[in-house]
């Protein structure tokens, strides 16, 4: 079951009054999952459940903006 895999869950309901790019912050909760759960070494990875918004997701890391291809998989291993 795929909740065995996850160290942390959040969710966060965005208005569908508000369609559009939207920004979240996630800063706080990476650094706490990195500083508390001594995962410094390990990939941390974010799934973005977005329906409708096949690869439209942008993804901006360390002040850069990347436009990445989205991986619809979930490895679970």
């Amino acid at each position: 079951e795929l909740s065995e895999h996850l160290d942390l869950v959040t969710s966060l309901v965005v208005s569908v009054n508000q369609l559009g790019w939207q920004k979240f912050d996630v800063t706080r909760i990476a650094n706490s999952w990195y500083t508390s759960h001594g995962h410094a070494r390990e990939k941390l990875t974010l799934l973005v459940d977005c329906t409708g918004c096949g690869t439209n997701v942008q993804v901006s890391t360390f002040g850069t903006e990347h436009h990445n291809a989205i991986d619809l998989s979930v490895d679970t291993k």
